[in-house]
């Protein structure tokens, strides 16, 4: 994980060295702790802010998080419209289901205004025009 958000952007020499030897002495953990305390704190900074894909898919986001289902379900209408051949019917799962019922509860703008790609805008768009929905189980 750690190479992972070194190459987004985490200081690579933030993490703390450990120590084989002598890896027992009160002083050693207590200055260890503090590291590694300052560690996560940079690392919880920094994904505030921006949270890399190669992070997000570690995490598998994409399975359970529902911002992450609806920007993957964007992504698909968005493409199928691009490629000139709207999709008219929808194979969804109930998590993807309670994933559109839950983002219709919030009414807030797009979270996203500058990728067209992954706007919920897209699946509101197919939810309206859909002609045959199949539930998978």
């Amino acid at each position: 994980m750690h190479e992972s958000l070194t190459e987004a952007g985490v200081d690579r020499e933030a993490l703390p060295q450990k120590k084989f030897i002598g890896n027992r002495d009160p002083g050693f953990i207590m200055r260890r702790r503090k590291e590694l305390e300052a560690y996560l704190q940079s690392v919880f900074n920094f994904l505030r802010h921006s949270l890399p894909q190669t992070f997000v898919e570690f995490l598998c986001l994409p399975q359970y998080d529902l911002h992450y289902i609806l920007r993957s379900m964007a992504a698909t209408y968005h493409d199928s419209l691009e490629a000139g051949a709207p999709k008219m019917q929808a194979n969804w799962s109930p998590l993807e289901i309670h994933a559109i019922s839950e983002r219709l509860k919030t009414p807030r703008p797009p979270e996203d205004t500058d990728d067209q790609r992954h706007d919920f805008v897209n699946v509101a768009d197919f939810v309206c025009q859909v002609m045959r929905l199949q539930c998978l189980l």
